[in-house]
This record gives structure tokens, sequence and C-alpha cells, in this order.
């Protein structure tokens, strides 16, 4: 019994003493390893800090000189997008020292792997970034020109757009990362398709009445002129102007405007030929 305690004492002890020695032999590489990852983290902040502090005195600059840009006003600044990107460049770069300090290849091996894909990775965000913003360009333009033309669901068809040029840039940023887009690329075209198709019912739904007035005042300008007087329903005035799709009349109530398809879907009454 005594000799069995004794065998387990020593394999306790001779294992203990190994640990220890081990740790110790160890504790260099660890020690490295910690430094790395701390001047890794302090360097990449101060380069995130400094490309920030830069892009802000470029707007700065840019605003004070006058250059309107757009990017400048978007909700994600590319100075912000790069400065991001670099933080994350320096720490794995970092990462991966500390990880050859602890000797651990397999880690460090694929970590210089990233490494080497990073440009790729770079790019494909930059890309996905200009479609955020090109999309978001496109939303504004689209939905200002369809309220302008006073058709409904302008902001829908605004927002269809935007999801459009922002899916296309990410295809696109995939491709780049090597990634096999040819569904993507199918489904992107059936989805450009649904859109125009919105787009065109949209336009014809809306500018449908504009158009039916414009045709209308051709055929009115051959029979109607300034200052004659006129009847059309309840209303009676003199007119005084024939705009592209409205005829304007001087009523006693005051100026009303008539629209021009009126005039064919109502009787009209000549009263005074005027001047």
């Amino acid at each position: 019994m005594q000799q069995q305690y004794d065998n387990w004492k020593e394999l306790l002890t001779n294992s203990f003493d190994h640990f220890i020695s081990t740790l110790v032999a160890y504790l260099p590489n660890l020690f490295s390893a910690v430094v790395l990852l701390v001047v890794g983290l302090l360097a990449a902040a101060l380069i995130r800090s400094l490309i920030v502090r830069l892009g802000q005195w470029i707007e700065r600059f840019a605003q004070r000189v006058g250059i309107s840009s757009y990017y400048f006003r978007v909700r994600w600044p590319i100075t912000r997008i790069i400065a991001t990107i670099i933080y994350w460049l320096v720490i794995l770069f970092f990462v991966t020292a500390a990880a050859r300090s602890l000797g651990l290849p397999g880690i460090a091996e694929w970590l210089n792997k990233l490494i080497d894909y990073s440009p790729s990775i770079v790019v494909a965000a930059l890309i996905i970034w200009a479609g955020f913003v090109l999309g978001d360009f496109t939303r504004e333009k689209l939905a200002a020109r369809f309220r302008g033309s006073r058709i409904q669901q302008a902001e829908q068809l605004g927002n269809a757009a935007r999801i459009l040029v922002i899916t296309l840039t990410i295809i696109i940023g995939l491709g780049q990362l090597g990634i096999e887009v040819g569904l993507l690329a199918q489904l992107l075209v059936i989805l450009t398709s649904a859109v125009m198709l919105a787009l065109a019912l949209a336009f014809g739904v809306g500018a449908g009445t504009t158009v039916a007035n414009m045709i209308a005042l051709r055929n009115l300008g051959r029979h109607y002129q300034a200052g004659q007087r006129i009847r059309i329903g309840e209303v009676e005035g003199v007119i005084s102007e024939l705009s592209k799709t409205a005829v304007i009349l001087d009523t006693e109530a005051g100026q009303a405007i008539i629209p021009a398809k009126l005039f064919q879907e109502q009787e009209c009454i000549l009263l005074d030929e005027g001047d």
C-alpha cells in the first residue's frame, strides 16, 4: 500500500514539475505574444484615428473651397470605411505574428492566407460601399422625379431602384472575392425586369392624365384662343391662357384652371369671340 502511494506521489510530482518547466520555458513566447497583441491594438487604433482625422480635415477643406461632393453627406463616409478596414488588417497582422510567437504554425498559416486575400476583401468592401452610396443617390433622385410627376408610390419605386443597385454591387463584390455568382446574376436579371416593368407601369399610370390633357389641348388650340368667353359645365369665364395641359379662365369668382381633357368629356359653349 505504501509502495503504491509513493508511486502515485512520484507520478504527480513529476507531472507537476514537467508542467512548471514547460510553462517557464513557454513564458517568454507567451509574453512576446501578449506584447505583440497590445502593440497591435494600439497601432491599429492610432492609424484608424489618424485616417479619420485626415478625412475630416479633407472634408472641412472641401467645404471651405466650395466643393460639394455627395459622398461627404452619405451615412457611411469613405474615410471611416477605409479606417475600419485598415484597423482590422493591422490587428490581423499582429495576431499572425503572435500566433507564430506561440508556436502555432497552423493558425499562423491560415492567418497568412487571410492576409494574402485581404486586397480582394478591401476591393469588394469598397465596391459594396459604392453600391450603397449610389443606391441612396438613385433613390433620392428617382423619388424626387416621381413626386414631381405626381406618380403614386414614388418612395416605393425609389426604394426598389436602391435595392436593385445595391444587389448589383453586392454581386460584383462577391465575384471579386472569387465566389460563384452565376445564380445570383440570373436572379438579378429577373429582379431588374420586374423593377423596370413596375417603373413602366408607374410612369404609364402617373403620366396618363398628363398625356391625355396635352393631346386634348392640341385640339383645343384649333377652336379656342385667349380672350374668348366660354362656358364648360357650371364654369363660365374668359380664356386668359392655354397652358400645356389646361385652360385657364378668368371668372367672377377668380381664376379657374380647367384640365384640357374635360373639353372632350363635357359640352363647351362659346359665348363671345372676344377681340
